[in-house]
């Protein structure tokens, strides 16, 4: 299956999990690392409206800046910026895991987004990932996810004015939240209009 290239000036959901869904992030040193490498590498070729990371997976949404606007060198091939992420941190991992080989899955997924109406639905998505098999009240309780950003402003990289204006403003973004939270509690607000 051939792979789709990361295009400037377009937007996507980039996922990936641990091989054989193996875990991938072992301990919180390891979720914060990767959020720094994020900083480091991501914010040079884009801009991030939302990520997750799960124990054995992550997700991360980015729009990849245009063409003139991207360091030369990724101009042409801006996943290259990807590639040096994940090595980065799986060099660190096996380093101090003892262990070897690749980590995650051999390529990582992509999405392109094409419509805003899509992007709202994949930053819930991302947002609303935790939930699977936490126990959370709230999106903001996952402390490895940049829905935490959106109440505390610890990820000053992710673009947060630009996703909730997109929702419409801070409120609506919020009670979008919680109508995907109620679903996933099986609770459907339509049921009473």
């Amino acid at each position: 299956m051939k792979i789709e290239p990361i295009e400037p000036g377009c937007t996507y959901h980039i996922y990936n999990r641990g091989n054989n869904k193996q875990t991938v992030f072992f301990d919180e040193k390891n979720y914060k690392f990767f959020i720094r490498r994020m900083n480091d590498y991501l914010t040079i070729i884009g801009d991030v409206y939302a990520f997750c990371l799960m124990r054995n997976h992550y997700h991360i949404v980015i729009r990849i800046k245009d063409k003139e606007d991207l360091p030369e060198k990724y101009q042409i091939n801006p996943s290259q910026v990807f590639s040096n992420l994940f090595n980065s941190y799986v060099k660190l991992v096996n380093l101090t895991t003892n262990r070897s080989g690749s980590l995650f899955e051999k390529n990582f997924e992509r999405k392109k987004i094409t419509t805003e109406a899509y992007l709202k639905e994949v930053i819930l998505y991302v947002h609303l990932n935790p939930f699977k098999d936490k126990g959370l009240r709230n999106c903001s309780d996952y402390p490895y996810s940049s829905a935490v950003q959106f109440k505390t402003g610890n990820y000053h990289w992710v673009k947060t004015e630009f996703v909730i204006d997109l929702f419409g403003g801070r409120e609506n973004f919020w009670y979008m939240h919680e109508i995907g939270l109620n679903r996933r509690r099986g609770f459907d607000e339509t049921e009473f209009d």
